[in-house]
């Protein structure tokens, strides 16, 4: 048998299978387990990732089952970048799920109430459900109603197991937090915010319980922002930190703005 030909049968079989062989079919099954696995051990050892539950909850929930191949192809699923979504929205980069979860990890705890402002694709409510549960809750809230819906279904698919929480344990609903929507909420001991806000959202400060932490990016729409962390001492009083982390967020939009063509 000739190099070449023998070359070329491996080089076809390959590409057939190159999406197996990497675990990005799908988002389900055996291979997409190890892909999920692989790239939560590369953020453990760039050290963007330290706790022992954190890593767990993060393991366990697949990132390709939240990937949308009509806007970002699956097979790319855990490359250590943000993915298209739809609607002029993202998912964020994996090294970012895990700095939030970093920066979370005193406040997520089983029977703590969360909520992610801009939940998008929905899988850090679910990796968050993972943590405070049970006992816990964990509000998504979702600028367009299209993301708000198929992020349900995406939990749903991703993690059966969340299934009969929902409601109860998470739920993801449509509407701006930057408007009365969380007014009847509890106060949550973690808030994160997955946009950018040009100033700091004193009405999610206010919703923040003493003892709790927000992370929200603040600064500039479409430019560079800072990554800024609000802790609530147990006397209700506020700590602003910066970081000094540069991200690059959409932006946070107020009620009744037409960025990116939803208000509402």
């Amino acid at each position: 048998l000739q190099p070449f030909p023998a070359l070329l049968v491996i080089t076809i079989w390959f590409s057939m299978n190159i999406k197996n062989i990497f675990g990005m079919s799908n988002g389900t099954g055996k291979m997409q387990k190890v892909g999920q696995h692989a790239l939560v051990n590369s953020l453990v050892q760039q050290r963007l990732l330290a706790s022992p539950r954190g890593i767990d909850a993060m393991k366990s929930v697949d990132r390709a089952a939240f990937i949308d191949n009509r806007f970002y192809n699956r097979m790319y699923a855990y490359a250590d970048e943000p993915a298209p979504i739809g609607h002029g929205q993202t998912i964020s980069a994996p090294h970012m799920h895990a700095t939030v979860l970093k920066l979370l990890d005193a406040q997520l705890k089983p029977g703590h109430r969360v909520l992610d402002v801009g939940s998008g694709s929905g899988y850090l409510v679910a990796v968050f459900a993972k943590l405070v549960l049970p006992g816990g809750c964990v509000l998504g809230l979702e600028k367009v109603p299209e993301l708000a819906q198929r992020s349900i279904s995406n939990i749903q698919a991703a993690c059966p197991e969340l299934a009969a929480e929902q409601g109860k344990g998470w739920r993801v609903e449509h509407g701006n937090a930057l408007s009365e929507v969380t007014k009847k909420e509890d106060p949550f001991h973690a808030i994160h915010v997955g946009a950018a806000a040009d100033e700091l959202p004193r009405i999610l400060v206010d919703k923040l319980a003493n003892g709790g932490r927000m992370v929200v990016p603040v600064g500039p729409r479409y430019t560079a922002q800072r990554l800024v962390t609000i802790d609530k001492d147990m006397d209700g009083r506020v700590h602003q930190r910066d970081g000094g982390l540069l991200v690059n967020y959409v932006p946070l939009t107020r009620p009744s703005e037409l960025e990116d063509g939803y208000a509402p």
